[in-house]
């Protein structure tokens, strides 16, 4: 194209055809997904074997959905499950992890952008298998989300209760409300309780690293000093901190006694 070309180029024409035309483009490929979710909905057979797939897919296993009680996309997206279970891929018979319910809901346009809201968790009957996802086995009669009012606690939290190698547990993770919607705040409190021994922390995300800050471990009326522990740096997952001590030796918690002695070694990230 010649000088003279580019100069004779109408902009003001092409710009006022672009503001029509993009934002009706933009509008039919909205209708276009919004009636092909509704359709989906419609069809649920096809959509089970889709969120069988998704979970195998993300498991490594092989998942099983008994009934989807209740499933929309839009203007929420609300997904009710009923008996979902994750097989091994070679032996069906070997059984992972097993869900009497699963609820979850979410604004749809948290599924196409980066800012993620939820509006309600919910889990019920929850059995993991021993070396599953933790050393031990995990049992969650519910899992949900709690909102509290004080005096002592003031907030959203999702909060389980069950046990974990066949001993009492509680764990509590605390979440921002934002406009009538929870999220997962950068820095999330969280406290595990599995029969006497307990770990209290703030679980730290960024871009770069992961790690526990403030992490304070009690075993019966022992009680560590706070400190900080790396759990994820430069590509790699850290295991000495006190909440995996816990998780992996729940049945032999002595072995965690370390980090109830006052040392000098500073663990901050």
């Amino acid at each position: 194209m010649s000088d003279k070309e580019k100069k004779s180029f109408n902009w003001p024409r092409f710009l006022k055809k672009a503001a029509i035309r993009v934002p009706l483009f933009v509008i039919f490929l909205s209708i276009l997904l919004i009636v092909s979710l509704k359709l989906v909905v419609r069809h649920p057979e096809s959509l089970r074997a889709g969120l069988e797939d998704y979970f195998s897919k993300a498991t490594n296993t092989r998942a099983s959905i008994n009934s989807i009680d209740k499933i929309s996309f839009y203007p929420e997206m609300d997904i009710h499950i009923s008996d979902l279970s994750l097989h091994a891929g070679n032996n069906a018979a070997t059984i992972y992890m097993q869900a009497k319910r699963l609820e979850v809901g979410s604004p749809f346009w948290s599924l196409i952008t980066p800012v993620k809201r939820f509006d309600h968790l919910l889990m019920e009957a929850v059995d993991f298998e021993k070396g599953f996802i933790f050393k031990h086995a995990m049992y969650l009669e519910t899992l949900e989300i709690v909102e509290k009012e004080g005096p002592e606690q003031y907030g959203a939290f999702i909060i389980g209760n069950g046990t974990y190698a066949e001993k009492n547990m509680k764990i509590e993770i605390g979440i921002e409300k934002v406009k009538g919607r929870y999220k997962l705040p950068t820095a999330m409190p969280v406290s595990l309780t599995i029969d006497n021994v307990s770990v209290n922390t703030n679980f730290v995300r960024n871009f770069a690293e992961q790690y526990f800050n403030n992490t304070v471990l009690k075993i019966d009326d022992r009680q560590s000093d706070a400190k900080d522990y790396n759990f994820y740096l430069e590509g790699e997952y850290k295991t000495n901190n006190p909440f995996n001590c816990v998780l992996d030796n729940i049945d032999k918690i002595e072995q965690c006694n370390k980090y109830l002695e006052s040392t000098e070694e500073d663990q901050t990230p």
